[in-house]
């Protein structure tokens, strides 16, 4: 800390703005974000959180997910064609299980034991299908 300085004088400056803060102290920007960075970095991730409307939660799982490259003042939003293969492979799984069961249903005489397993079955395809994105908590859904 530089002599003379007072610290308290610069937080009555920021106001409250919490985005300044964060862009101005690290311990701050590290108790929102979840990672360190410089100042020109942090300066980049709020401004790349407010062009693409980003929350702070959204931030810290782009940073460990890996799909927020921060390098030299700038901050880009990139995707892994892996996990887009990923997804795509597990959207056909569940889809060829659900299309089993109703053939599966089908088959089976038109009776209420048939319908039943049917049903479960088809429940049980969707509980999966939502288990990996469950719509109480996927947020928005901002990637096109």
């Amino acid at each position: 800390m530089l002599m003379g300085t007072d610290p308290a004088a610069d937080w009555h400056d920021l106001g409250d703005d919490p985005d300044k803060r964060a862009e101005l102290d690290e311990d701050e920007f590290r108790r929102r974000f979840g990672f360190d960075a410089c100042m020109a970095d942090r300066r980049a991730v709020i401004t790349i959180k407010h062009e693409a409307d980003l929350t702070d939660r959204e931030i810290r799982r782009l940073k460990r997910t890996g799909n927020l490259q921060i390098r030299d003042g700038q901050a880009s939003l990139s995707y892994s064609r892996i996990e887009q293969l990923w997804g795509t492979v597990l959207i056909g799984c569940v889809c060829v299980l659900m299309l089993i069961g109703i053939l599966a249903a089908l088959r089976v005489e038109a009776t209420w034991q048939g319908l039943l397993v049917a049903v479960t079955y088809q429940a049980i395809m969707v509980c999966l299908w939502w288990g990996g994105n469950p719509p109480a908590f996927s947020g928005r859904q901002k990637w096109d």
